[in-house]
């Protein structure tokens, strides 16, 4: 069994335990560190043995990305429409609009990520889940006969850049900013036009 498949791909008793596992790491963050959160405290939570736990995970942290990995893909499923590829600026608006509802309804996740880097592992896996994400959008556009003239590569990593800079942004000024409010922040920023406000 492949540890980093999508977990709706995996044999259904498999995914039951994932799904546990997760949740369980979800609610313990709301509680304390990351770091001070044991595979015992876990499996504790889940009511899972560590058995089970090591036979399908190394560790926390390949439970953790393996979960950052389940949450894009449902993330980016929710956000495609029939005209995405007509419209990819739409489909990112409302991916960003996605993950700002799912950070804001899980409060454990906030100070993980806040505590992340660029050179932080966890972090690291989430700008790769997301460059991953877009490139094969990207490549299918491109299949459907779209062409872009800026590397696809560069493509991928400056919108992940940008958009998870923006939701970090957003997490430490969330009592402020409303998600409408940040929805429209990023709309203007990815539409130049609308990007600078002349006076009358």
């Amino acid at each position: 069994m492949n540890q980093d498949s999508p977990a709706h791909r995996i044999d259904l008793r498999v995914r039951r335990t994932y799904k546990l596992l997760i949740n369980a790491l979800t609610e313990l963050l709301a509680d304390k560190p990351y770091d001070k959160i044991s595979v015992t405290d876990i499996c504790e939570k889940a009511m899972v043995n560590r058995a089970t736990f090591y036979k399908h995970f190394e560790d926390k942290n390949h439970l953790l990305i393996f979960g950052i990995k389940d949450i894009q893909e449902k993330l980016s499923s929710a956000s495609l429409t029939p005209d995405h590829q007509k419209d990819p600026k739409q489909y990112y608006l409302k991916e960003f609009e996605n993950s700002l509802h799912y950070l804001d309804k899980n409060e454990g996740l906030h100070a993980l990520i806040l505590a992340s880097s660029e050179s932080n592992p966890i972090m690291a896996a989430i700008y790769r889940t997301a460059i991953d994400d877009i490139t094969s959008k990207l490549e299918y556009n491109e299949k459907q006969g779209f062409r872009h003239s800026v590397p696809i590569e560069l493509i991928a990593n400056f919108y992940a850049g940008a958009l998870i800079s923006t939701e970090l942004w957003w997490l430490r000024n969330r009592d402020k900013t409303s998600i409408e409010a940040m929805i429209d922040y990023v709309d203007k920023l990815m539409n130049q036009a609308n990007f600078v406000i002349k006076d009358d």
